[in-house]
């Protein structure tokens, strides 16, 4: 039977209200239409465009792939870098590539025979710390610092002697052959009234030369003052010279004083026939 319709009545969907559904024209309409390839780029600034295209990134894809890429590089084992200035960012950074938590945390070692200069190595911590040095770089440099410091005392070493031998060939030449006698004389006035460290100064000062001419000086004054024998006498020819140390080797009491180490006058028996001697060196 055909389907009526009275006046007025519409048939479902005729208002958009009597139906539960849009028609098919409807559903077509409302449907958005696919963005273009070109549209993503839409909402971007003129640098940000500028910045895909030197990249060369086509599109959103690329762009993530070139991120993934780049937090693969920037993981938890890098480490930016701080802007300089930046004293706490900087502090951070050296804490993380091993600088220890105080300056005390270094360990700074010294060669065998070198005294340690307390003072010095607490001053050059705090400047290790305050620069964020390791502690493998804190040895390296204290190794490489004691290298260039035996170095240059082996140099130092090597300078002087040959400074020294050039000088004994001077002096050599200069005394010819009383240069044994005159250096005898040299050694022994150092050894009586000479200190060590005094006579290497001496020496640095004013060369060794004139250390040791000054030094026979007094060795020869020392020998003159030494030959005056019992009541005064000097002796100032080489027969009274001779003739005094045969007397003294007759003397079976300064015989035995001389050659017996173990007798409480040796020393100054052996110290006065070796000034008779060399008075007698002298004389000759």
């Amino acid at each position: 039977m055909p389907l009526e319709t009275t006046e007025g009545s519409m048939l479902p969907g005729d208002d958009g209200r009597s139906g539960e559904t849009n028609g098919p024209e409807d559903i077509s309409d409302s449907t958005p239409e696919p963005a273009s390839a070109a549209d993503w780029t839409s909402d971007l600034s003129e640098e940000q465009r500028t910045l895909l295209e030197t990249k060369g990134w086509k599109g959103p894809g690329a762009v993530l792939e070139s991120y993934r890429h780049l937090e693969k590089l920037v993981g938890r084992d890098k480490i930016a870098i701080p802007k300089a200035g930046d004293s706490e960012a900087w502090n951070a950074v050296y804490d993380r590539l091993g600088r220890p938590e105080s300056a005390e945390g270094y360990e700074i070692s010294v060669p065998d025979g070198v005294q340690r200069d307390a003072a010095f190595e607490e001053q050059m911590r705090g400047l290790f710390h305050s620069a964020g040095l390791t502690k493998a770089q804190v040895a390296a440099l204290s190794e490489g610092w004691h290298g260039y410091l035996g170095g240059e005392t082996a140099r130092a070493e090597q300078g002087r002697i040959e400074r020294a031998e050039r000088e004994d060939e001077a002096l050599r030449s200069e005394w010819g052959g009383s240069f044994d006698r005159n250096m005898e004389q040299a050694r022994r006035a150092a050894r009586s009234f000479g200190d060590a460290e005094i006579i290497d100064g001496l020496e640095e000062a004013v060369g060794r030369a004139a250390v040791f001419k000054m030094f026979a000086r007094i060795g020869a004054a020392m020998a003159e003052d030494s030959l005056e024998g019992e009541g005064g006498e000097s002796f100032s020819q080489p027969g009274s010279v001779r003739a005094q140390i045969a007397s003294l080797k007759a003397d079976p009491a300064f015989r035995e004083a001389w050659l017996e180490h173990s007798h409480p006058g040796h020393q100054q028996a052996v110290a006065r026939m070796a000034a008779l001697t060399e008075k007698l060196e002298i004389l000759s």
